[in-house]
């Protein structure tokens, strides 16, 4: 399997996957060095043939763009949690370790797997699978708790009852004053 790894990938471990007779290329090689964003060079990754290797989480709406780029127009991605700072013993573990299960799976279709550590199965979750994820969700999950959100924002903007105020003291002098006829 040819791989693309990411700016984060060490070198040294780009070495020990080029040691065990891997096909490794960096965003370096290709001068992507300064992309930042991890969805083109998935694209990039894809329309080369290989698989994009990243060591970060991709959170937020880097992962929300890596998955989009992949369920719209395919790709494959190997991301492994523990940062690029891990031990390159311990990246290189998890990818060996895990290698039966997600070698054939992105041989075969596009996709993205998500390996965590030995000791927990690896996540794969095929473009077809992205697509179902996206259906599935929809508006209707978050109708409750937008109803909920907008009923506390609109009591937190209710006038407060007025606490009864002593009344002045001109109005105790009239109040007290009767007349005579």
């Amino acid at each position: 399997m040819k791989v693309l790894s990411d700016a984060q990938t060490s070198q040294p471990l780009v070495d020990m996957l080029l040691l065990l007779k891997w096909d490794v290329e960096t965003v370096h090689q290709h001068q992507l060095s300064d992309e930042k964003d991890d969805w083109k060079i998935v694209a990039y990754a894809r329309g080369i043939d290989r698989v994009f290797l990243t060591f970060d989480r991709l959170r937020h709406t880097s992962g929300v763009q890596v998955a989009r780029e992949i369920r719209e127009n395919g790709g494959k991605a190997i991301i492994v949690a523990g940062g690029p700072d891990q031990p390159i013993e311990r990246a290189i573990g998890k990818l060996l370790f895990h290698q039966a299960d997600w070698f054939p799976f992105l041989t075969n279709q596009d996709g993205r797997v998500f390996i965590s550590d030995i000791n927990q199965s690896c996540r794969m979750v095929s473009r077809e699978q992205l697509h179902a994820e996206v259906r599935q969700i929809g508006m209707m999950p978050f109708v409750p708790y937008l109803e909920k959100r907008a009923k506390e924002k609109s009591a937190r903007h209710l006038p407060r009852p007025r606490a009864a105020t002593p009344p002045e003291e001109s109005q105790l002098e009239l109040e007290g004053t009767e007349t005579s006829d």
